[in-house]
């Protein structure tokens, strides 16, 4: 069957990817312009790893500007969806896809995270990011 290599390619990372991310980020990781952010070249996607990691766990809300445009959106947390391991695996993906050259993200460094943020409440702002060091 020649479409079911499809489904693999990327690993298990674009399994999830294409499950929970792709309706709004596109499987091109393009985003909608406007919308729906870039996760191509994405500082925030491709940076030190415990960002995407807090965003994916808690979410992330607008307003931010990426690419010139203003997006004032919601993304879920999906914290109680994707256990630490598949966590890890969607973003080493999104850190390896689209030309994007980040290194992985192991599934010990979501625990940790997950761990030490376990009493936020709501989504993440891009000030709140930020200003983490």
């Amino acid at each position: 069957d020649a479409g079911s290599g499809l489904a693999t390619k990327g690993g298990p990372g674009a399994v999830v990817f294409n499950q929970k991310c792709a309706v709004c980020h596109q499987m091109t990781g393009k985003g909608i312009p406007g919308v729906y952010p870039t996760l191509e070249g994405s500082a925030f996607a491709t940076g030190d790893p415990k960002i995407p990691v807090r965003i994916v766990l808690h979410g992330f809300q607008g307003p931010i500007v990426r690419n010139g445009q203003s997006i004032n959106g919601v993304m879920q947390p999906w914290q109680n969806e994707l256990d630490d391991q598949q966590v890890a695996d969607v973003l080493t993906y999104i850190r390896s896809s689209w030309g994007n050259t980040a290194p992985a993200v192991d599934a010990a460094t979501v625990k940790q995270i997950r761990e030490e943020t376990k009493n936020k409440a709501g989504a993440f702002t891009e000030a709140e990011l930020k200003s983490l060091k």
